[in-house]
């Protein structure tokens, strides 16, 4: 039996299914050459990248499930404005705050699960106001769908390690896409060893070099929504995001111009093998995520060899010289 291409412990009875772009990216490609501690260990810790707010919105844009719950804002007719609600998976709001104070201070605006909570909340707040001397009444009205959801995602807001995880998630695709299209014993060769070892625990000299293509501000068709991004020196803020969303998108939710506002319509994942001035592979995510891992020259690799994944159709290709 093979040994692990990570720790190099005898596969015999420890062997674990492995996806080289993980399950939850719309991963495609499998290898049994890693044991099941490391494929553990990646999908706990490196794997943790592909729930960044900008990867679990473009997961729910292609259909794939995304554990983080994004929250944004959205109109309410109500209110008369925005108020903040988190995106469940199906797609519908999920409010984040049940009383809505008018900014004016002449009311609140609860809405709850179900009339029981939403009464119970409004017994709280009178009899908070009739400690304070006042009075409040309550009216019920008929629910209204939001006319618009504008979701934001801050750049500040991302681990730091995000873009560690993601290079380190490269060079354990590197590894593993090797053994996929070379052989095995490719794979294991001394002079991946740097390489290896940077994916498995991080250490060691960072060569990947990554591109990030995503614009400052795009839209999402299929899941209408409007992405905003901080910039790094913390601007613009909430409040300068709000009045950006409210210039972009129309009130009626109608997307924007796409003149103005790139619509991110391609989601394709690509592996490859190539050779320029170096020897590279090439890992690129939903299109616009770009990394590559310099390889030591003088392997013997199929070299032009190349795997995609349209990730809205699911039709995948493979290209070997």
């Amino acid at each position: 039996m093979a040994d692990c291409l990570f720790c190099g412990v005898d596969l015999t009875g420890r062997a674990s299914r492995e996806h080289l772009i993980p399950a939850s990216l719309g991963g495609w490609l499998t290898t049994d050459l890693v044991c099941k501690e490391c494929n553990d260990y990646f999908g706990h810790t490196v794997d943790a990248f592909a729930d960044s707010h900008l990867l679990s919105a473009v997961r729910r844009e292609v259909g794939l499930e995304s554990h983080r719950r994004q929250e944004g804002k959205f109109f309410d007719p109500h209110v008369g404005g925005t108020r903040r609600g988190r995106v469940k998976d199906d797609g519908t709001i999920g409010i984040v705050e049940p009383a809505f104070w008018y900014p004016d201070g002449s009311g609140v605006f609860i809405e709850a699960e179900t009339r029981d909570k939403a009464l119970g909340i409004a017994k709280t707040i009178r009899e908070r106001k009739a400690a304070e001397g006042r009075s409040m009444s309550f009216a019920e009205v008929p629910p209204a769908a939001p006319a618009s959801v504008r979701m934001r995602m801050h750049r500040a807001e991302e681990p730091r390690d995000m873009s560690e995880l993601f290079h380190r998630e490269t060079a354990k695709i590197a590894v593993e896409y090797i053994a996929l299209v070379a052989a095995p014993d490719v794979a294991r060769l001394p002079a991946l060893d740097p390489i290896r070892q940077f994916s498995r625990d991080g250490t060691g000299p960072d060569m990947v070099i990554s591109t990030n293509n995503v614009p400052d501000k795009f839209w999402l068709p299929q899941t209408r929504r409007l992405f905003l991004r901080r910039l790094p020196d913390g601007t613009p803020d909430h409040v300068e995001q709000d009045q950006t969303a409210d210039k972009l998108v129309p009130a009626d939710g109608s997307p924007p111009d796409p003149n103005v506002v790139p619509h991110w319509t391609s989601f394709r994942h690509q592996l490859s093998l190539y050779r320029g001035q170096r020897d590279w592979f090439q890992l690129v995510l939903f299109e616009w995520l770009v990394a590559s891992v310099p390889l030591p020259s003088g392997l013997p690799i199929p070299w032009g060899s190349a795997d995609a994944l349209d990730c809205l159709t699911g039709e995948t290709s493979a290209r070997r010289p």
